[in-house]
């Protein structure tokens, strides 16, 4: 999926998530139909799933602790499927949902878009991963 396509599905999950809504299947079938969004493949539909049980923030913390960590593959499978229990998301969805993150959050463009759209104020960020 192209970054610019992530970021605009990003966008309509931030505005439009309701918590009035604890069922993230309901919660995307909201998004889906306050959005408008035209979800074109099942790759759109698993990132708004993604989005809306992992918000982006929480997933930068866990790609920070990710990184922190010397986890061999046993450990980082262990790991994926106790973040999978964790959100109720089957294992596929909270790796794509890592790598995307990742890619949005090393992005020159959409890192600071994704700071501004969240409120992310580098600097404390900065201070946070300095520590």
């Amino acid at each position: 999926m192209f970054i610019n396509k992530m970021y605009k599905l990003e966008k309509i999950v931030h505005t439009y998530k309701s918590n009035d809504i604890t069922n993230d299947s309901e919660q995307a079938l909201y998004i889906y139909d306050i959005a408008n969004v035209c979800i074109s493949s099942v790759e759109e539909l698993d990132y708004i799933k993604g989005a809306i049980a992992i918000p982006y923030t929480e997933m930068l913390e866990h790609i920070d602790f990710y990184r922190n960590q010397m986890m061999d593959e046993a450990e980082e499978l262990f790991w994926i499927d106790e973040l999978s229990k964790q959100y109720r998301l089957p294992a596929n969805i909270v790796v794509k949902r890592f790598n995307n993150v990742l890619r949005l959050s090393k992005s020159l463009i959409y890192k600071k878009r994704m700071s501004d759209l969240y409120g992310i104020e580098e600097d404390v960020k900065c201070k946070k991963l300095l520590k």
